[in-house]
C-alpha cells in the first residue's frame, strides 16, 4: 500500500508535501515541460511585486573564490500582468499556487511611517497607510525626512544604525543619525 502523502496548508489540501522553492519553477510553465503541474503538492510563484521590475542592472552575476555570487532583483512582469496571464494558465492546469509577494517598500505591504504626535521627539511607527499629516513625510535636499504634522525630522535616537533600532523625531539638524537613502 502506497503511502498517504497528503497534507494540509492553512486551508488548503495538498496531494503532497512537494513544493517548489519561490522562483525555481518561474512562474509555473518553465516547469511544466519537466513535470505535470497537476501533480507537483503545490507551486510557490517567483516573487511578485505589485510594478514591473526590470532587476538589478549588469553585471548581476559574478564568480567568487567561493562560488558563484548573484543579485538579479526579482525582474518581473508585476501582479496585474501575473493575474492576468500567468495565475489562470497555471489554473487551467490544475496546479495549486502559493504566491510569494514581494516589496520595495513598506508602502508595499500596506504600512507606511507614522509619528505618534507632535511632541519633540514622539516615537514613531508603522501603522497602516491613511494619508494622514501623521504620515505625510518630506525628503529635504540633506538627507533628512521632516514629517509634515510635527515638523520634525526622523532619527535614530541612540545613533546606533542598526537595523530593528526604534526611531522618532527630532530636530532637523544634519547628523549620521538623522541621514537617511531614498532609493
Amino acid at each position: 500500500m502506497p503511502a498517504d502523502m497528503r497534507a494540509r496548508l492553512g486551508q488548503a489540501d495538498l496531494p503532497n508535501l512537494m513544493l517548489s522553492a519561490s522562483g525555481c519553477a518561474g512562474a509555473g510553465r518553465e516547469l511544466a515541460q519537466f513535470i505535470d503541474v497537476a501533480r507537483v503538492g503545490a507551486l510557490i510563484s517567483k516573487s511578485i511585486m505589485t510594478e514591473p521590475h526590470t532587476g538589478n542592472p549588469a553585471p548581476r552575476l559574478t564568480e567568487t573564490p567561493s562560488g558563484l555570487l548573484n543579485s538579479v532583483g526579482l525582474q518581473g512582469p508585476g501582479v496585474d500582468a501575473f493575474l492576468q496571464r500567468d495565475l489562470p494558465w497555471l489554473l487551467s492546469r490544475g496546479a495549486r499556487v502559493v504566491v510569494s509577494i514581494a516589496g520595495q517598500t513598506i508602502r508595499d505591504g500596506g504600512y507606511c511611517l507614522a509619528v505618534a504626535s507632535s511632541a519633540k521627539t514622539a516615537p514613531v511607527k508603522l501603522r497602516h497607510c491613511n494619508r494622514s499629516s501623521y504620515q505625510q513625510w518630506t525628503a529635504l535636499a540633506n538627507g533628512l525626512l521632516r514629517n509634515a504634522l510635527a515638523q520634525r525630522c526622523l532619527r535614530d535616537p541612540g545613533s546606533s544604525l542598526t537595523a530593528g533600532t526604534p526611531v522618532n523625531v527630532g530636530s532637523c539638524i544634519a547628523a549620521p543619525s538623522r541621514v537617511w537613502w531614498l532609493p
